[in-house]
């Protein structure tokens, strides 16, 4: 996840002072916050939710159920990506259930988005072609 937020910072895609980093420990967290000026970083899963509109969940597979059930709270009216390795979207609807959280699990050549209680297969060029 980190790698990602560093490219779209480096890139220009996005200002470090509109986005937001949660990190495990507290020593990565001073890190990041002393390697990207303007990036807030917090280790408080639920912390960034609250404050986020979109959120990307860009953790080990393993521990992403034990996280999303610790913002359940915080993702109504959230869009929350996931690139997840092993979730289905299954498995995320129903981690996320009683929310009104739109989700977005994105893989190597699909996403797949869920809105409103129901989710589409969408096709997307391979990666190479999503490359600027």
């Amino acid at each position: 996840g980190v790698a990602i937020l560093r490219g779209m910072i480096a890139s220009g895609y996005v200002a470090a002072e509109d986005v937001m980093a949660c990190l495990h420990s507290e020593e990565k967290r001073q890190a990041l916050a002393a390697e990207i000026p303007g990036l807030t970083c917090t280790t408080d899963a639920k912390e960034l939710a609250h404050g986020c509109h979109m959120i990307v969940l860009a953790v080990k597979p393993q521990v992403l159920g034990a996280m999303l059930d610790e913002i359940k709270g915080e993702i109504n009216d959230r869009a929350l990506v996931s690139i997840a390795a092993g979730w289905t979207m299954d498995m995320l609807t129903s981690k996320v259930a009683g929310t009104t959280a739109t989700l977005l699990r994105v893989g190597r050549v699909a996403a797949t988005a869920c809105a409103g209680g129901g989710w589409h297969d969408r096709n997307l060029p391979p990666d190479d072609a999503l490359r600027g």
